[in-house]
């Protein structure tokens, strides 16, 4: 526990009276208040914003967002998320990620949500990831004033009703500007870039793969997991990981399933909710091997290339994770409408909350687009490229469709799981037809995956999201 020092002298000199509770180390603020057993209604957070040349602390309770409009039309001017890397400085005496809702120790202006001021007790971080700080409402708005309350927020619960285009996070303006920086996104992590090179090569040996996995000790762990799991029916012994790659799983699949992985590396966005990292991986894991599967399945001659097809299906959701990347704080309230919505269309959720398709000027694009954007710029198979852009659509024909309905095939049968982001259950005859699929054999095959290899699927995952 390391509690900010500029928290704790800025309290003593106020004389407030708090309690510290001290806790497992947790990752988010929701995760801080089930530790401590305090209501998320209770659990304060702070948003910093800027208009480019100051800084700002918007402060609400976790279960609230934002209503960016009605703290600009209090402000006057135009705002937008600040980056941490723009307001950290502030912050070098807690631990990162970590801000206490508490302006005056950081030379900060604050606005504080009126829904605080009602309540009896508040809690909140004190710079700390394994401590929160109790004390009550009215000490806590005597801490931060009282001339800096206003309504400028509304709570999750609200929302179902409300066109949340008007009251995300970021303006247009802000959202324009940072799909505009996409390009400085982090470069392709390096053992995926070596794998991407090596596939390139004709003459690769399974050698020179196998150095490469056995160089990241996560990538060996996961592949020798792979190897010997149910999921492939190997009994025998695997050694090391050129043993896995030549009697499991052959260099093709090695080297598509190390590159998918390899590249997810490459963000960490928040591993709670139904778009977060934990399901993220659940979901793609297993529509990657059902995928694979229902492929095998296809007449020989219309077979595509088995590992293209699982990279697809691993990758054909990436755009969440760069969405995550770009845009957090919207990331956060399309996480929780897609968890308080899960029968409404991923696709019109994401318009409501970045405004896509709404707000011609700031880019009509979607996860779907962005995640097909950067698998492009990476260089990675068109195929792949394709099924991240085209695996929402309806009636997609083209180059690699037969990549795209796969994954569709894959993702409306998970959905009879409520795994993944599908609409619906319900396999389209055209797609089997196309694909040379009998409907009642696909179903026999999902059945015997999820009655048999769930929890194999699911362990794959979870070690992929550690």
């Amino acid at each position: 526990m390391s509690i900010s020092q500029s928290v704790v002298s800025f309290l003593q000199q106020r004389g407030v009276h708090y309690t510290v509770l001290s806790h497992d180390k947790t990752r988010t603020l929701e995760a801080t208040a089930d530790n401590i057993h305090a209501p998320y209604a209770k659990m304060l957070r702070a948003v910093i914003m800027t208009d480019g040349k100051t800084h700002f602390m918007a402060i609400l309770p976790v279960t609230h967002v934002l209503d960016f409009k009605a703290l600009q039309k209090k402000l006057g001017h135009e705002l937008f998320v600040a980056s941490y890397k723009n307001f950290s400085d502030k912050f070098g005496c807690c631990e990162r990620g970590s801000v206490p809702p508490i302006g005056e120790p950081f030379d900060l202006p604050v606005f504080v949500d009126q829904s605080i001021a009602k309540l009896d007790e508040v809690y909140f971080e004190p710079g700390s990831h394994s401590a929160a700080i109790k004390m009550s409402a009215s000490d806590y708005i005597q801490l931060v004033g009282r001339n800096n309350i206003g309504q400028f927020a509304y709570p999750l619960t609200a929302l179902a009703e409300k066109d949340v285009s008007s009251i995300r996070y970021a303006s247009p303006l802000d959202m324009k500007r940072r799909i505009e920086e996409i390009y400085e996104l982090p470069s392709m992590p390096d053992i995926a870039m070596r794998i991407l090179e090596l596939s390139k090569d004709e003459d690769a040996s399974i050698v020179e793969l196998s150095k490469i996995v056995q160089d990241d000790p996560s990538l060996s762990a996961q592949t020798l997991r792979y190897a010997t799991s149910s999921l492939f029916g190997y009994r025998g012994k695997i050694d090391s990981i050129q043993d896995a790659i030549v009697r499991v799983l052959g260099f093709d699949m090695t080297m598509n399933m190390a590159l998918g992985i390899s590249v997810g590396k490459s963000f960490r966005n928040p591993t709670d909710g139904p778009l977060g990292m934990d399901a993220f991986w659940r979901h793609s894991v297993a529509c990657a091997i059902l995928t694979q599967r229902l492929a095998k399945m296809m007449p020989v001659k219309q077979r595509p290339k088995a590992g293209v097809v699982y990279l697809a299906g691993l990758l054909h959701n990436f755009g969440f994770l760069l969405l995550g990347h770009l845009f957090q704080p919207e990331f956060y309230l399309l996480n929780k409408m897609v968890a308080a919505n899960p029968d409404k269309p991923i696709t019109d959720l994401e318009q409501q909350v970045l405004g896509m398709g709404r707000a011609r000027d700031v880019i009509d694009m979607g996860h779907a687009q962005m995640g097909s954007w950067l698998m492009d710029a990476w260089g990675l198979p068109p195929a792949v490229c394709t099924t991240v852009r085209e695996h929402h659509s309806e009636h997609y024909e083209g180059e690699d469709d037969v990549y795209v309905n796969l994954v569709k095939v894959a993702n409306r049968l998970l959905k009879r799981v409520n795994i993944g982001d599908e609409n619906n259950g319900e396999l389209p005859q055209e797609l089997l037809e196309k694909l040379g699929l009998n409907e009642d054999d696909v179903v026999a095959e999902f059945e015997s995956l999820i009655d048999g290899e769930l929890a194999e699927v699911e362990a794959m995952a979870n070690q992929i999201a550690a």
